[in-house]
């Protein structure tokens, strides 16, 4: 199940119709502000309208050390590139 965040926050739900069937869905915001969408046809169509899916960047992490030789950023203190000693972050 893929999350789409709307290209509005004024939209509250959204219908779609098949092209060949005609059926309609309708989905409706979750409480995280976004669209669950189970069908693989359904995103394509609310991409194609400016939807976009929601947390693709993934997590980021702060902290670790930066090597003061070559700028590498890693989770020791010591570079597993060149050896060098790094500072923390």
């Amino acid at each position: 199940m893929k999350r789409l965040v709307a290209p509005s926050d004024q939209v509250r739900s959204v219908e779609i119709e098949g092209v060949r069937t005609g059926r309609k869905k309708t989905y409706g915001w979750s409480k995280d502000g976004t669209v669950h969408v189970e069908s693989a046809a359904d995103v394509k169509a609310l991409k194609s309208a400016g939807f976009t899916e929601a947390g693709v960047g993934g997590a980021t992490a702060k902290g670790g050390f930066e090597c003061q030789s070559c700028g590498f950023h890693m989770w020791f203190r010591t570079c597993s590139r060149c050896g060098g000693e790094g500072n923390r972050l």
